[in-house]
């Protein structure tokens, strides 16, 4: 990226707070248009959707979103693992910046590996700082998030601490610290992780909390002090929130 990161992802937080308030319309007209760029790109570099659309009778040169989008076919993520360098775009614009790896962590079966860029990190930052903005979160109270990672910091039964919660929020200032575990470790030593740094906030797999709140009804140990439960990853089913509610 040419300029600073952290100006950058100011710039988008006020272009975001800015587009929420446009009208219906002109949101709507906004996506549309920038749906068009993003099939005609997709189709012209990614092999793999241009012989999919193309099976599927889509023609891109005469693409319309607002009669044509439902006739995408959805991707699936079998389709990701089997596709490889098909599904990689062959001339990714040289504004996105450097191309990082990423998997994800496999909790409800085979890892997806996928890439992204400068760019699109940058956009998963300052949405992320929308949500903690929208949610009216205290900065001041720890994080605390169990996910996938083979990292030995990671790792049980102490995890990681850090000063800050991320990189979302330095803009905004200081926050409260944070503490990552890997969710390869086991739900007995998870909440003994959680009890042991009291957060106000935690961010883990909906199958991780589910287990997390069944053993607190079990047992009685709760974490006092825990303002919001979040998850990520999977489909939050409804027993879920009702034994975190219950917890």
């Amino acid at each position: 990226m040419r300029r600073d990161w952290q100006h950058v992802l100011s710039d988008l937080r006020d272009k975001l707070e800015q587009i929420q308030w446009q009208s219906a319309e002109r949101i709507l007209a906004f996506q549309q248009d920038h749906l068009a760029l993003i099939v005609a790109h997709a189709n012209k570099t990614v092999p793999w959707y241009r012989r999919k659309w193309s099976a599927a009778g889509i023609d891109v040169d005469r693409f319309d979103p607002r009669r044509d989008w439902h006739r995408i076919p959805f991707l699936q993520r079998q389709d990701i693992q089997q596709a490889g360098l098909s599904l990689h775009s062959t001339a990714l614009p040289p504004e996105h910046g450097n191309v990082h790896k990423n998997a994800t962590g496999g909790s409800t079966g085979r890892p997806v590996k996928v890439l992204s860029s400068d760019w699109t990190n940058l956009w998963f930052l300052a949405l992320t700082l929308r949500d903690h903005l929208w949610h009216g979160r205290d900065f001041s109270q720890k994080l605390c998030v169990i996910r996938y990672s083979t990292s030995p910091g990671w790792a049980p039964p102490d995890g990681m601490t850090t000063r800050q919660w991320g990189r979302a929020t330095t803009i905004v200032g200081p926050t409260g610290p944070a503490a990552v575990l890997s969710v390869l470790s086991d739900t007995q030593q998870q909440e003994r992780w959680l009890r042991s740094h009291a957060p106000g906030y935690l961010l883990t797999y909906p199958s991780a909390l589910h287990a997390l709140a069944t053993r607190s009804i079990d047992h009685g140990a709760g974490c006092p002090g825990l303002l919001e439960a979040r998850s990520l990853g999977e489909v939050l089913e409804p027993d879920v929130r009702t034994a975190c509610r219950k917890a």
